[in-house]
């Protein structure tokens, strides 16, 4: 409650109203991906992506969730983060032209990251902060089977894409 409140004031409590008004008038956590013009771009990109990725520099990897308490730390689950809040990372775009060539044709794309998560993984239930964004998912490598995200009651399958409100409470497990 203090990180969220007290360290977060006044934005954590703007977001709060921002979330509360949005949700007055529209409900819907999963949104069909087909909506996003990008979204046949990266489909017919992934194995480009996919081949970048094997071939990139690990080192440009970072340890997820370092930035908050609300998840622990795990070294088995890193980004490689391309664009955050719109400043991209041309670092790391350097190794990913597709991404780079995503980023230039879809200014609507404020932040893009890669989740690598390299053994077994549970994320217990969280929630992000604010419901001005949407978060996209496309798999690039998906080994295990039982890979999934739930929102409420629903399971999104990890080896297929999909869009959320990643206000409301989800999980993951792999």
């Amino acid at each position: 409650l203090y990180e969220y409140y007290i360290e977060g004031f006044p934005k954590k409590i703007l977001f709060g109203i921002h979330n509360t008004i949005y949700r007055m008038y529209n409900q819907q956590y999963t949104f069909d991906p087909n909506i996003l013009k990008f979204n046949n771009f990266l489909k017919e990109n992934r194995d480009k992506i996919k081949e970048n990725y094997l071939k990139s520099n690990k080192n440009i990897e970072v340890v997820a969730h370092t930035t908050s308490n609300m998840l622990d730390k795990d070294n088995h689950y890193k980004y490689i983060t391309f664009q955050f809040c719109g400043k991209p990372n041309e670092e790391n775009l350097r190794e990913f032209p597709i991404i780079k060539k995503l980023l230039k044709e879809h200014k609507e794309i404020q932040t893009c990251f890669f989740s690598i998560m390299k053994a077994k993984k549970y994320i217990p239930y969280h929630r992000g902060p604010y419901s001005g964004y949407l978060r996209y998912h496309i798999p690039i490598i998906i080994k295990p089977d039982s890979c999934y995200i739930q929102i409420f009651d629903k399971k999104l399958d990890y080896k297929k894409e999909f869009l959320f409100d990643d206000t409301y409470p989800h999980k993951l497990v792999k």
